[in-house]
């Protein structure tokens, strides 16, 4: 009776203040003015937070900003150690842009985490972060290959746009690899987003080495991936044309003109962002005379976009 309760460790006893504190403010929330006028409050306040449902907390964290906005900053400092991977490193971005070591751990953090740890991060917070992947390309990719179309996206979205800076040089392996993963995307709306975002980067990150391998892919007779290449990432090699293909993948892309729908996208048909003007006096125009309604129709839209290229109106008379 009348005895003092003493804890071994301090931590033991803050966490106890912050469980109560929390408690009390979700009765009385003007609880919390009283406290922010002692420092000694300040730890447990930070693990307040962290206790508090998300019901409460954002009420809570506005209440500390209007009194202490360092107290605050530290406030969500102290939050993000509670947290892992893409929350972990969305905190930190928040209130520590400069600092970028912290961050990229907070990724590596989610490379390691079970898919269905994964499907909990908050994903969409990585197409706000303006984040400098120079130095850390490895984990980019890494990011990219485990295959989640969703988390792929997020990630390469600022790139894509611009707002992620000096991402270099990738290192891809296996083109094969990727081939399989953009044919095998189920959602309609993922696979196409997902090749073509995977199509701009290997244009833009990829060494000539690497973007030569997916035309060399092409060109093999036996190539079960023509089709996903002809209408996405042989698309965004700039540089290439119909001189850099083989007689046999000449003849798909010939072939493909008889089709109800053809390779391409919203960047064009292959054959038509391709085809030299040699290759169109030769091997496209004296296919007229005897093309017919769906045939004739997909001619005259390769030979469209390749005369925007060429600055010509080729005749189909």
């Amino acid at each position: 009776m009348g005895g003092r309760i003493a804890f071994v460790h301090q931590s033991v006893t803050e966490y106890l203040a912050a469980m109560e504190l929390a408690r009390r403010y979700q009765v009385t929330p003007q609880i919390l003015k009283e406290k922010l006028t002692l420092t000694r409050w300040d730890q447990a306040l930070f693990l307040a937070l962290s206790i508090l449902p998300p019901s409460h907390s954002e009420a809570f964290f506005n209440d500390v900003v209007r009194t202490d906005l360092a107290l605050a900053l530290d406030a969500v400092k102290a939050h993000a150690s509670k947290r892992r991977g893409i929350a972990k490193a969305s905190l930190l971005f928040c209130i520590a842009d400069a600092e970028v070591a912290p961050i990229f751990e907070a990724l590596h953090e989610l490379a390691g985490m079970s898919p269905e740890q994964r499907m909990q991060q908050p994903t969409h917070l990585l197409k706000q972060m303006d984040r400098n992947w120079g130095g850390n390309e490895a984990l980019f990719v890494q990011l990219l290959r485990l295959r989640e179309s969703h988390l792929a996206l997020a990630v390469i979205g600022p790139v894509h746009v611009g707002q992620s800076r000096r991402l270099g040089q990738l290192e891809i392996g296996d083109i094969d690899w990727w081939l399989d993963w953009m044919i095998d995307e189920k959602a309609p709306s993922s696979n196409y987003w997902l090749n073509e975002r995977l199509s701009w980067l290997f244009a833009a990150h990829l060494s000539k080495e690497a973007q030569q391998a997916s035309v060399s892919e092409f060109n093999s007779a036996n190539s079960k991936y023509r089709k996903v290449l002809a209408s996405s990432i042989l698309l965004y090699q700039n540089d290439l044309t119909t001189d850099d293909f083989s007689a046999d993948a000449i003849s798909f892309l010939l072939a493909d003109l008889g089709q109800p729908e053809m390779n391409g996208s919203f960047r064009g048909n292959l054959l038509g962002v391709t085809a030299t003007e040699k290759f169109v006096s030769e091997r496209l125009l004296p296919l007229i005379p005897d093309s017919k309604d769906l045939l004739l129709s997909n001619l005259r839209h390769v030979l469209r976009i390749a005369g925007t290229r060429h600055g010509r109106r080729y005749s189909l008379d």
